[in-house]
């Protein structure tokens, strides 16, 4: 009898924690970080110690959820090496399958635009050979009153005869 009872409450306890386990699980509700790739880049001020480049950067989301993406900060590398970094407060909304567009503003030292320059100019005449770049990063997300802090690389090749089109 007592052994019966026992089992009846591991039973009971079961039934209710696992449920509860479950909703705190999918409590965000993300089952896939949001990828975050590089869309369009511009050159937005030359200075003479540094330099602005606006980033357009298109979050896509591949739930079934939507987020608000509220801050997102990043490095920008060129060949390698670090070449500009920025950050960006935001509130983006991304819908469920979906993607939008984020600004973010990155700053590039003189030393290291010079370094880029020289290394893109041996890599090919005139610096048109496109140039491998990798953006890293981390993305804060607002997703049902969860704030939730995703990285994210993206890698690709860029053209340099972009980069002095502004808009």
């Amino acid at each position: 009898m007592f052994i019966q009872r026992r089992h009846a409450l591991r039973l009971i306890a079961a039934c209710i924690l696992f449920p509860v386990l479950g909703a705190c699980a999918m409590l965000h509700g993300l089952r896939e970080s949001p990828q975050v790739a590089l869309a369009d880049i511009q050159l937005a001020k030359a200075g003479l110690m540094e330099s602005e480049f606006l980033l357009h950067l298109r979050v896509t989301n591949p739930n079934d959820v939507a987020f608000e993406v509220s801050a997102l900060s990043c490095v920008l590398k060129l060949d390698g090496r670090p070449f500009a970094r920025g950050l960006a407060s935001s509130r983006t909304r991304v819908g469920p399958y979906d993607s939008a567009l984020v600004p973010v503003s990155v700053y590039a030292s003189v030393t290291d635009m010079a370094g880029a320059l020289a290394r893109l100019m041996r890599a090919g005449v005139g610096g048109a050979a496109p140039a491998r770049y990798e953006l890293e990063g981390t993305v804060l997300l607002d997703v049902h009153g969860s704030r939730l802090k995703r990285p994210f690389v993206s890698r690709g090749q860029l053209s340099l005869d972009r980069l002095g089109e502004g808009k």
